[in-house]
């Protein structure tokens, strides 16, 4: 859109005299991220003079239609039909049979037999519905380990087999059509599950493929201060699709350069790769893993933390996100489990706190960002309630504390919602949010002062 929808005359002249035109990065702003992920990049969404949304279009918009599109609003500036929310009630934080009966069933359906994963058009290794279905495994469902062996089996193809990381996801409904983004969730991902199912599974094959998307984030996404970047574009010429470079062997595609890498040292990047690192470090046992997430975290600490335990996202800011405080807290958590020292364990805690006092919604759940007092307000958002439930369980049965339980049970109060639960074609997520709420976890950590158990996912 860059070099036709906006460079073109007619809509230049438009947006020049009739509005105002703002242009965000979306991982700079992980709060509208969240807010309009599901218009997909780029999302083009028109507010009227109060900043209320009056038009939402996703994708690309060609020169002549978005003349037509403007032409339109400057006519007619009143808002879109939207569908009216429902209304909602947070009355339990306890899964009923009924609602989770119907998620089990979801997470059935949506599976792909033929070539693992979901069986939708892009193809991806989603994280709640892989866990859920090692979770599954774990307790003995054989049908549900083949499941998630298909799955990780076909997800490696999604690995670069030159420089390892993982590519952001495959179109045309098969894992042989690349799109080559490297984003560093995505990485993080890849090597948090695959050495999970090497542990569960005893997998050279897997161990190996945490390794390869590990060595790749250590060569190319990491900082000399020990920091990590936010990903890798997918092409060489922005713009220009780059296909056959990634057919190239590493010689050939260093006489090309490499594609260009975002070099922000956003808190949230931290978070993931620590958590990330910390279980590659389990699983393998190689101490190089457990010494880079250390290095992070302490980067972190040093550059992103904030007064009152939690982290901001950028050196400067003006809102504070939930992803960097969540992620790092993830990966406070994990450094404590692999390690048993006291002091990770008590900064999780500080920031679990934080947590409850600058984002906590009324009613239930958990919001994106702090209140900035714009218009555009913070959202709850169904991906990071599910993994603040999750942290906040997880750290009440580290601590004992009954205030760290309580915010799990009033996030969870949102998830066991009927309308936010059924929102998606399929959220295993919950499913495991539910899992680990009800049952004691199961592994144990010795700290030298006294021990505390944890959940295997």
């Amino acid at each position: 859109m860059d070099k036709t929808t906006y460079k073109n005359k007619v809509v230049q002249n438009l947006i020049d005299k009739y509005f105002l035109f703002v242009k965000v990065d979306h991982d700079a702003r992980p709060d509208l991220a969240q807010k309009y992920r599901d218009y997909g990049w780029p999302a083009t969404i028109f507010f009227d003079e109060n900043g209320k949304e009056i038009v939402k279009r996703t994708g690309y918009i060609a020169p002549d239609k978005m003349i037509a599109l403007l032409k339109s609003i400057i006519a007619d500036p009143s808002a879109e039909k939207i569908e009216p929310e429902v209304s909602r009630t947070y009355k339990t934080s306890i899964l009923n049979p009924k609602l989770k009966k119907t998620l089990e069933q979801r997470h059935k359906d949506t599976y792909d037999t033929d070539l693992g994963g979901l069986n939708i058009g892009q193809k991806f290794l989603e994280e709640d519905s892989i866990l859920y279905t090692m979770l599954q495994a774990s307790q003995g469902n054989t049908r549900e380990e083949a499941r998630a062996k298909k799955t990780l089996d076909a997800a490696i193809q999604l690995i670069d087999p030159v420089w390892g990381g993982a590519y952001q996801y495959s179109t045309h409904g098969d894992w042989n059509h690349a799109h080559y983004e490297k984003i560093m969730r995505i990485q993080a991902r890849y090597i948090k599950v695959y050495a999970l199912a090497a542990k569960q599974f005893k997998s050279e094959i897997y161990l190996n493929a945490s390794k390869h998307v590990a060595e790749y984030v250590l060569r190319f996404l990491k900082d000399d201060n020990g920091a990590f970047y936010v990903s890798q574009d997918a092409d060489i010429k922005q713009g220009e699709k780059a296909h056959r470079y990634f057919e190239y062997n590493n010689t050939q595609r260093l006489s090309l350069g490499i594609p260009k890498i975002d070099k922000h040292l956003y808190a949230s990047s931290q978070g993931q790769m620590i958590e990330a690192l910390v279980y590659l470090y389990e699983a393998s046992k190689d101490k190089k893993y457990l010494h880079y997430a250390k290095s992070a975290a302490n980067w972190t600490l040093r550059n992103r933390f904030v007064h009152g335990g939690g982290f901001s996202h950028d050196k400067k800011y003006t809102l504070l996100y939930l992803q960097d405080n969540l992620y790092m807290g993830k990966g406070l958590l994990a450094l404590y489990r692999a390690t048993g020292e006291v002091p990770w364990l008590r900064q999780a805690s500080k920031l679990g706190y934080f947590l409850a006092r600058h984002f906590k919604a009324p009613k239930a759940g958990i919001f994106t960002a702090t209140d900035n007092g714009t218009p555009i307000k913070p959202i709850r958002q169904l991906d990071e309630n599910i993994h603040t439930a999750r942290f906040m369980t997880l750290l009440g049965h580290y601590t004992g504390k009954s205030t760290h339980k309580d915010f799990a049970k009033h996030i969870m109060r949102y998830l066991v919602n009927n309308t936010i639960a059924l929102k998606r074609i399929t959220e295993a997520g919950i499913l495991i949010c539910d899992y680990e709420f009800s049952h004691k976890p199961i592994h144990l950590t010795v700290d030298g002062e006294k021990s505390h158990k944890h959940c295997i996912v």
